[in-house]
C-alpha cells in the first residue's frame, strides 16, 4: 500500500466535486527527484483522470499504468500534471530503440569531483530506492526483449542490480506509468503513421492497466486552448480571441475526420493527412495570434509584409513540415474553417 499524507480536493483539478484524491503534503519531498511543475491552466479529461485516479487509490500498486493515444492529445502532460496536484515527485525516461534493461538499473561513470569511477543509479533504481513514479515515454520504440527482460519489474518484485551485486526492495511509494501511441500489443501495426515501433510480447502487455486516451471534447479542448492562449491575447481582445478559438477548433476537427478516412485502393506512396494534435493546436492558434498581434502593429505595411496569417502560422506550426500534397490540403481545410473570420487591418 502507499503511504499517502494528505487528501488532495477534486476541485484542484479543475472538477466541480467536493471529492478528495489521496495524494502527499505540498513540500513533503525529500527525495534526490522533484515533483513535476505544477501548470494551473492545465484541462484534465474526466474519463481520463477518473481512470488514472482509480488506478493511483487501487490497492495493488504493482501492475504499472499504460496509456496510448495518437500524438499530442496530451497523454504525457496529464500525467505530469495529476503527479505535480498530488505532489508526488518523479523520474522520467524516454525509450530508445538501442537500449537495455540496464538502462533502467543504471551505470559505472567517473565522479567529476573525485576523478574515482562509481555507481550511478538509473531511473528504475531510483524510483524504487526512494519511492519515485517512474514515467517510460515512448515505450514501444524499445525492443520487445528488453521489456520481456524487465518483466520482474514490471510487475514489482525487489530490483536486482547484477553490476553491483546490491537487491533494491521497492518502496511503497515507487509506481510505473506508460504512455505511448500504440497499444503495447499492436504497436507496429496499422498505417504506418508511428514509426520505429515493436509489437510487444503478450506476457509484457498483461501486466498492466491500459487507459486509450483520445483528444478531448470540443469545450474540454477549448478550455485547454484558451488557457494555454490567455497570455497573448492583449491586443486583440476577448471577443476576437473566442472566434479564432472557434475556427481553429473547426480546423483541428476537420483535420482529423480527414485523418481518420480509409486511403483509396489508389492511394499507393500518397502520405495520409495528419490529424491535428492538441500540441499543434495550441501552437497554431498562439501563432496565429502573434502575428495578428503584428499586423495590427504593422499598421499600413501589415498586408504587404503578412498577407495571410492563418496559412503563415499553419505553415510554422505544422505544414512546412509536411509532404507539399498534405500541406495543400491543410490549407484548403484551414482557408475553409476561417474564411469567415475577419482580422483587423
Amino acid at each position: 500500500m502507499m503511504q499517502f499524507t494528505a487528501p488532495i480536493p477534486a476541485r484542484s483539478f479543475g472538477l466541480c466535486s467536493d471529492r478528495s484524491i489521496l495524494g502527499f503534503a505540498d513540500g513533503a519531498n525529500a527525495s534526490p527527484a522533484a515533483v513535476p511543475e505544477l501548470d494551473p491552466g492545465h484541462v484534465f479529461d474526466p474519463i481520463t483522470f477518473e481512470s488514472i485516479r482509480m488506478w493511483w487509490e487501487a490497492a495493488d500498486t504493482s501492475a504499472p499504468l499504460y496509456l496510448s493515444g495518437p500524438t499530442g492529445c496530451g497523454k504525457t502532460s496529464t500525467v505530469l500534471q495529476f503527479l505535480a496536484r498530488v505532489h508526488a515527485p518523479a523520474v522520467v525516461y524516454t525509450c530508445r530503440r538501442r537500449m537495455d534493461k540496464q538502462d533502467l538499473i543504471g551505470t559505472w561513470g567517473v565522479d567529476s569531483a573525485t576523478g574515482k569511477f562509481r555507481w550511478y543509479d538509473g531511473p528504475a533504481t531510483l524510483a524504487w530506492r526512494h519511492g519515485l513514479v517512474l514515467v517510460i515515454n515512448e515505450f514501444t520504440t524499445a525492443p520487445a526483449e528488453v521489456w520481456v527482460s524487465a518483466n520482474d519489474l514490471l510487475e514489482g518484485a525487489s530490483l536486482v542490480n547484477e553490476r553491483t551485486g546490491e537487491v533494491v526492495p521497492r518502496h511503497p511509494n515507487t509506481r510505473v506509468i506508460i504512455t505511448d501511441n500504440c497499444p503495447a500489443g499492436c504497436a507496429g501495426e496499422g498505417d504506418g503513421t508511428y514509426v520505429a515501433r515493436e509489437r510487444q510480447d503478450a506476457s509484457v502487455a498483461d501486466r498492466f492497466w491500459h487507459v486509450a486516451v483520445d483528444y478531448m471534447p470540443r469545450e474540454r479542448e477549448a478550455l485547454a486552448v484558451l488557457a494555454a492562449c490567455s497570455d497573448c491575447a492583449g491586443l486583440i481582445g476577448a471577443e476576437l480571441l473566442d472566434r479564432i478559438v472557434g475556427r481553429a477548433l473547426d480546423f483541428a476537427a476537420a483535420s482529423r475526420d480527414l485523418a481518420a478516412r480509409p486511403l483509396a485502393e489508389d492511394s499507393f506512396g500518397v502520405p495520409r493527412n495528419p490529424a491535428i494534435s492538441t500540441r499543434v493546436l495550441i501552437r497554431f492558434t498562439r501563432t496565429l495570434i502573434g502575428l495578428i498581434e503584428a499586423r495590427l502593429a504593422l499598421e499600413a505595411a501589415a498586408e504587404r509584409v503578412i498577407p495571410d496569417p492563418v496559412g503563415r502560422a499553419l505553415d510554422l506550426a505544422l505544414a512546412n513540415g509536411c509532404h507539399e500534397t498534405v500541406r495543400h490540403t491543410l490549407h484548403q481545410l484551414a482557408q475553409f474553417c476561417f474564411a469567415t473570420l475577419t482580422i483587423p487591418q
